[in-house]
């Protein structure tokens, strides 16, 4: 599941852009599988961020938060050449916000995964001393 769709992509930027940026040919439709790479391109750089602090691909719901970091990074993905300034401002942006995510210095409000899920376990051997072998040196 994308963490952004194409639909999203064109209530940001309009139709026009996405067909603008994905038709090579210079038509005027969106070019799906150009959208679906970027968006892919988007999830894979968001779940690289995100893996030391959540479980990825993030499932169910979501967050708004990583819809609205999702769209500037495909639409970077979809500039090719000279991208504009907007575009790599937002990009810039939506990194930002997600290394403070991967920080922790912002929170989803998903579930994190418990320390033993991320991989950190503990484990403790039982004490080969037992009360007998302690007898005379407890009063």
């Amino acid at each position: 599941m994308a963490y952004a769709t194409k639909q999203d992509l064109i209530d940001r930027y309009s139709e026009e852009e996405l067909a603008e940026r994905t038709n090579r040919d210079g038509g005027d439709t969106v070019v799906d599988a150009v959208v679906e790479a970027a968006l892919q391109s988007a999830d894979s750089l968001i779940d690289l961020h995100l893996r030391g602090r959540y479980r990825v691909p993030l499932t169910g719901t979501i967050p708004r938060e990583i819809v609205d970091i999702a769209c500037p990074i495909a639409r970077h993905a979809l500039w090719t050449g000279q991208v504009s300034e907007a575009v790599r401002d937002a990009y810039d942006d939506a990194i930002k916000s997600l290394e403070k995510i991967a920080s922790g210095k912002v929170q989803l409000d998903i579930e994190a995964p418990a320390a033993a899920e991320r991989g950190i376990q503990f484990y403790s051997e039982p004490s080969p001393i037992t009360p007998a072998d302690l007898k005379g040196y407890i009063g």
